[in-house]
């Protein structure tokens, strides 16, 4: 066996060994080390401020870090508060509604019943009467179920907030320590390094960082838009819960195992079991957009930002979750993006064109 071949071979085991690695230990390593990844990240994000201050305003590095994390608090505070207090009107005037909502609902399961009488030859309101009869034994199956849940999920709320509030903390200190001292450590982790891979070390870090904020880019992109189309679409039809409802769809459509059809589809159906078929319709054409965006534009947009053809975006995507499962959407693309990124140092061979 050749040098070449040998180099090649070794390579390759260094890459299956990094894989397996990245499977089994990148979700535990990511829950410890989260609250310095997120710092980094916000650090990233906060530079360009900390620059202007420093630079333009001659604010030291310190004094501009900590101007730049208030500000960015800022700021995020200023748009979750807008948000908030809009999903709080609405989810309000849901409650107020509620009364309403239920008569219609009890209306509409009637005349399913009556629907049900007439098809099975049974006399009016006999199904209305067994549902009733049955109403009390179904609820308390319900509440023996539900319940627990409620319960123990309440009381984890509660008990987690102490720990969520010690995570943001820790967040905060680390971005404004990782700002400040950004260009130290960049030194000190450097020095740490063997000088014939610091090179490629870098040029690994650098793609790979850039991959990994265009993926997120990406899928941001993708749950904005979605969220827009819906919330637009529900303000058409004069929804007056277009965007508490638009948010929502956008959070679950993101989720590979619920999708915006966990509200719609479900919603479309009373709608037209319901007789309103316009409406429904709407919501139809409302789901349907949402899956053809997602299904056009999440390998065009993943794939430009990750530097890949959208192609091989999709074989990942599929391929990660026929391996991994539905957390292989994610996983498919960044493991494509990490094989695209040893190619690019060389330390393995590149695609013939």
């Amino acid at each position: 066996m050749t040098d070449k071949n040998n180099k090649q071979l070794i390579n390759l085991t260094i890459v299956g060994i990094t894989l397996v690695f990245i499977y089994f230990f990148t979700i535990r390593l990511i829950s410890v080390f989260l609250p310095f990844i997120l710092g980094y990240f916000i650090a990233v994000i906060i530079e360009p401020i900390i620059k202007v201050f420093n630079k333009y305003l001659k604010i030291p590095r310190a004094f501009s870090s900590l101007l730049a994390v208030i500000s960015f608090l800022s700021i995020v505070g200023l748009i979750g508060n807008i948000i908030i207090r809009k999903l709080v009107t609405e989810f309000k005037s849901f409650v107020i509604h509620f009364p309403e909502y239920k008569d219609q609902v009890i209306l509409t399961l009637e005349n399913w019943g009556y629907s049900f009488d007439r098809m099975l030859g049974y006399s009016q309101g006999s199904t209305k009467d067994m549902v009733i009869n049955n109403w009390d034994e179904i609820g308390g199956r319900i509440t023996r179920v539900l319940t627990p849940g409620v319960t123990d999920g309440s009381l984890n709320l509660v008990s987690s907030l102490p720990g969520f509030m010690f995570f943001m903390i820790i967040t905060l200190i680390a971005t404004f320590f990782i700002s400040k001292d950004r260009h130290k450590i960049r030194i000190f982790l450097s020095k740490q390094m063997h000088t014939k891979w610091k090179e490629k070390f870098n040029l690994i870090r650098k793609a790979l960082v850039g991959a990994f904020f265009g993926y997120v880019k990406a899928q941001l992109t993708l749950m904005v838009i979605i969220g827009v189309v819906c919330t637009i679409g529900l303000l058409i039809i004069r929804n007056p819960y277009a965007l508490l409802i638009g948010l929502i769809i956008c959070i679950l459509d993101a989720l590979p195992v619920f999708g915006s059809g966990t509200v719609l589809i479900p919603w479309a159906l009373f709608k037209a079991f319901s007789g309103d078929l316009q409406y429904a319709v709407w919501l139809g054409i409302i789901y349907g957009t949402a899956v053809l965006i997602r299904q056009f534009l999440e390998p065009k947009l993943v794939g430009d930002n990750i530097g890949v053809h959208p192609l091989a975006t999709l074989m990942a995507i599929y391929i990660g979750v026929r391996v991994f499962g539905v957390v292989g959407i994610i996983l498919g693309p960044l493991i494509l993006i990490f094989i695209k990124t040893l190619q690019e140092v060389e330390v393995l061979p590149k695609w013939k064109s």
